[in-house]
């Protein structure tokens, strides 16, 4: 008889034929419950599959702690009773074993992030639609690198995201979905030695808005202020390179590509606040009202992120470095996974974040065709 498998309803790990619980997140997929789906699960089910998981994650992260420090002490009483030969050889294998436990406590991480996911796509689907004229939402889409080069407001070498969410606001289509952007930059260290180094050129949202009208013109607009992660700073002022989080805040046209020029506007904040490109300057007064210019100021304040603008064609592409991750845990949030009641506020809050920063930008009536207020 042929070995059926599917796949847990909750994780997506592989069930074999005959399995009544899945052997990564622990759900009951006995007779009866094999193809329920995961909305399927009752609270307190996910609540004691999720704490389950938790323990697993603590055990493994000690474990992984225990064992470098045992094999760290052992090296070291080795190397001072044997001599040098032994302790590095225990040190060596302690590494292995606790890396062995480190990949563990990542996959689980991992399963404990897409249990959370599948269990709540229903409830950010409605969530979702209650909030747009909802034409999709993927929970694993997200723009394609073709739509992200369209511009050139982002350079990368590789691309991955989700929750891609495309419909309407107020009248106006969008499309939003969380991104990462990494780019190989390769620079010399002072030694004078070749390095490459992976930098994170967007960690965030990208949003992008079709216009009301049609803009011949290219306009860039881009914050100023930085923040710089400080473990990466010396090697982004050597790598001499424009990436999400810059050593040096400073943009040109040889980051915008094409033939664009660096223009100011009447608004003494903006410009302290924003630098900008164009490749018409005179049309760019069309695109940046003194009105628009408050909306962005304002929309930027919402966002709490080094935010980047082109507005070109029917479309405005904004991408926003916040390492803000819509709709799913990250970090110290998984701590508090097993709070289906938080964890709903927390996706709550992050509707609310993209709504804000719709709020402030579709006020103007000309790019928008949304009554301004």
């Amino acid at each position: 008889m042929e070995n059926m498998s599917k796949n847990c309803p909750l994780c997506g790990s592989t069930i074999k034929n005959g399995q009544t619980k899945c052997k990564k997140c622990g759900a009951d997929i006995s007779a009866g419950r094999g193809n329920a789906a995961a909305g399927q699960f009752s609270s307190g089910e996910l609540t004691a599959i999720i704490t389950a998981i938790k323990k697993r994650i603590k055990v493994f992260g000690w474990l992984a702690i225990a064992i470098l420090a045992l094999g760290l002490i052992l090296a070291i009483g080795l190397s001072a009773s044997l001599g040098e030969g032994g302790g590095p050889v225990i040190f060596i294998a302690a590494l292995v074993v606790a890396a062995v436990f480190l990949i563990q406590w990542d996959s689980m991480r991992k399963i404990l992030k897409k249990v959370i996911k599948s269990s709540f796509t229903a409830e950010i689907r409605e969530m979702l639609a209650n909030t747009f004229e909802l034409e999709s939402y993927e929970p694993d889409g997200f723009f394609s690198p073709e739509q992200l080069r369209e511009t050139n407001l982002k350079s990368f070498d590789e691309c991955s995201g989700s929750d891609l969410v495309k419909g309407k606001y107020k009248g106006v289509p969008f499309a939003f979905c969380d991104l990462l952007l990494t780019e190989e930059i390769d620079y010399t260290d002072d030694d004078g030695d070749s390095r490459t180094m992976k930098a994170t050129n967007l960690e965030g949202q990208w949003i992008e808005f079709k216009l009301k009208k049609q803009i011949d013109s290219t306009v860039y607009v881009a914050e100023k202020e930085v923040k710089v992660a400080s473990e990466r700073k010396e090697k982004a002022n050597k790598a001499k390179a424009s990436i999400g989080l810059k050593a040096n805040p400073n943009y040109g046209p040889y980051h915008f590509g094409g033939k664009v020029e660096e223009a100011f506007t009447d608004n003494a904040l903006f410009n302290r606040n924003f630098q900008i490109f164009t490749d018409d300057k005179q049309a760019m007064f069309y695109v940046l009202t003194p009105h628009f210019m408050e909306y962005i100021l304002t929309a930027d304040e919402v966002a709490d992120s080094h935010s980047e603008f082109c507005f070109t064609g029917d479309r405005v592409r904004i991408a926003l470095t916040n390492k803000r991750d819509l709709f799913d845990l990250s970090g110290s949030e998984l701590k508090k996974a097993a709070d289906l009641d938080w964890v709903r506020d927390k996706f709550k809050s992050d509707l609310r974040f993209i709504t804000d920063i719709f709020d402030a930008l579709l006020k103007n009536e000309y790019l928008f065709g949304t009554e301004e207020k």
